[in-house]
């Protein structure tokens, strides 16, 4: 067991703070992503209207309900740009900045918990903030995910405190962190899993506690001799729950018949393919979680910590082929078991204080030099929004520009919506989406149509809401896909429903419009014969529609 002085440990908290702040540097002249500028646009919306227009039911927080989003983070943003004065764009990489930073805390505290351990906890906090996929979603990118990643820890942590020191406090933070988590994103829908892996800690230590002074347990202590056994086998057993044919798994499985390194459709090609994609985004240091996966269980009914890690990655287990959600929510765990094998190693060689170093050291640098290459990998910061985009949305954010426009790409409309500040058609994103959010807010939906009933439980799992629609309500994504197939001169009904005031066109698409794949447009063939362009930046054009 390893302790810091005070000094020591503000020191070693200030580089690690640095180290984070440097990583979310901007080294592009925008914002990122892609999901970034709907978030943005959501968050445009509230401080442009004074409130979230998608906030119909309370349940519209989550983003459980119809045409709704999860809030958190869309409030959070334009509660820091009304306060701060600064754009929100500028909110969005503030937000990144602080979210880095307080995951180094709230992982620190959980890993504490976990084991105390001043160097055990620092690495964790090191491994989690520097991971690449955390990184990814916190490098100037609005997406949601990074405020649930960043504030899970801290509920983890709580968790593990409402054991050890049952009090008012502890209950009262978890209760916070997981409202806040359940707003933060859809993601929220993986805790009950974690809440189970809590309740089967409580209910195994009760047990624990109550025989392990009987005869039989006292002389062989055979529970936590069977811990090295039973735990790897149930991670083993769990883990091939999803190649025996549950038709559950079907969705999932063919993402990785094509992975980093193999490509198959057998048993053991998808495996190798799930545990490249898991290094990948946990990050490189994760090959010492093979030592930690059999070391970590040591004593395990002794110490409610690492039981509740055990428990929650076998929780989770079921779940690893669902590559889009569950990297977020087991990155945690994961990175006490990598930090742990981690210094399973530096102690096998402390002997040797200078080779324990080095291998310390290394295997740092190693790692931090891994998640740039990811970063670059994914081409992370070639998601960035052109200037020549930014220049059209301040175009129509002008006065001389009033009412909707129409653009032939979702990506393109988040983006002109987000700056300009002004509706823009597709809904939804960089997919266009039938019934999103926008809808309410720029008002072609009004609050009282949204009629819903509540959903079966295996019908919230696969539709991730609570609620389903049984009114019929206008098909945003129908009516923009008709508006760009019609000639201009014959979609005025369709226009006025909207207000659609301008064509916006990304010339890389000309003439046509893309949604998941590339379809011509009539729309934007007949405005090039009409001579009613309005702006041209040699890239991005505008067409007025009269």
């Amino acid at each position: 067991m390893m302790r810091f002085s005070k000094r020591n440990k503000y020191l070693l908290f200030a580089l690690l703070t640095i180290l984070n702040i440097i990583f979310r540097l901007p080294v592009t002249a925008h914002e990122i992503g892609v999901d970034s500028f709907f978030i943005h646009r959501l968050a445009t919306s509230i401080s442009t209207y004074g409130y979230a227009g998608w906030t119909v039911h309370p349940v519209s927080f989550t983003g459980l309900y119809p045409l709704s989003y999860a809030s958190a983070y869309p409030f959070l943003l334009s509660g820091i740009s009304q306060i701060t004065g600064i754009s929100v764009e500028y909110a969005i990489l503030l937000s990144c900045i602080l979210l880095g930073i307080f995951s180094v805390f709230f992982t620190f505290l959980f890993a504490k918990e976990v084991k105390n351990d001043d160097l055990f906890a620092f690495l964790v906090a090191f491994v989690f903030s520097l991971s690449p996929n955390f990184l990814r979603f916190t490098i100037w990118d609005a997406t949601t995910r990074s405020l649930f990643m960043a504030l899970l820890p801290l509920l983890l942590w709580a968790l593990i405190k409402c054991w050890k020191s049952f009090s008012g406090k502890y209950v009262g933070i978890a209760i916070v962190a997981y409202v806040m988590l359940i707003c933060s994103h859809r993601i929220s829908l993986y805790i009950p899993l974690i809440f189970v892996a809590f309740i089967a800690a409580v209910i195994l230590t009760f047990i624990y506690l109550k025989v392990k002074n009987s005869q039989i347990f006292s002389n062989s202590k055979v529970l936590n001799k069977l811990s090295y056994f039973i735990f790897p086998v149930a991670f083993l057993l769990l883990f091939f729950v999803q190649f025996s044919g549950i038709g559950f798994y079907d969705k999932w499985l063919p993402d990785f018949y094509v992975g980093y390194l193999f490509e198959g459709e057998e048993t053991h090609i998808v495996a190798l393919n799930i545990a490249a994609d898991y290094f990948g985004k946990i990050g490189i240091i994760l090959f010492f979680g093979v030592i930690g996966f059999f070391y970590f269980p040591k004593n395990v009914y002794n110490d409610f910590g690492k039981l509740f890690v055990c428990l929650s990655i076998l929780t989770l287990t079921p779940f690893l082929v669902m590559e889009d959600y569950t990297p977020e929510v087991i990155l945690p765990f994961l990175s006490i078991l990598a930090v742990f094998g981690l210094i399973s190693t530096y102690n096998v060689t402390k002997q040797r204080k200078k080779m324990a170093l080095s291998i310390l050291l290394i295997c740092l640098v190693v790692s931090t030099g891994f998640s740039w290459y990811m970063l670059d990998h994914w081409n992370v910061y070639k998601s960035s929004m052109s200037d020549k985009t930014y220049a059209t949305a301040s175009f129509l954010g002008s006065e001389k520009a009033n009412g909707t426009s129409v653009a032939n790409s979702g990506l393109l409309s988040c983006q002109i919506s987000a700056f300009s500040e002004k509706s823009c058609l597709p809904y939804g994103g960089r997919y266009a989406q039938v019934n999103s959010p926008e809808q309410l807010i720029y008002g072609s939906v009004k609050p009282d149509e949204v009629v819903t009933q509540p959903l079966s439980v295996s019908a919230i799992i696969s539709n991730r809401r609570l609620f389903e629609l049984i009114s019929a309500l206008p098909n945003a994504k129908n009516d923009w896909d008709n508006l760009l197939r019609s000639h201009y001169s014959t979609n005025k009904i369709l226009r006025a429903k909207y207000d659609i005031q301008y064509a916006v066109e990304d010339l890389r698409l000309k003439g046509k419009y893309i949604h998941w794949r590339t379809y011509d447009s009539r729309l934007l063939v007949s405005l090039h014969e009409s001579g009613n362009k309005i702006y041209d930046n040699s890239g991005v054009d505008i067409w007025y529609l009269n």
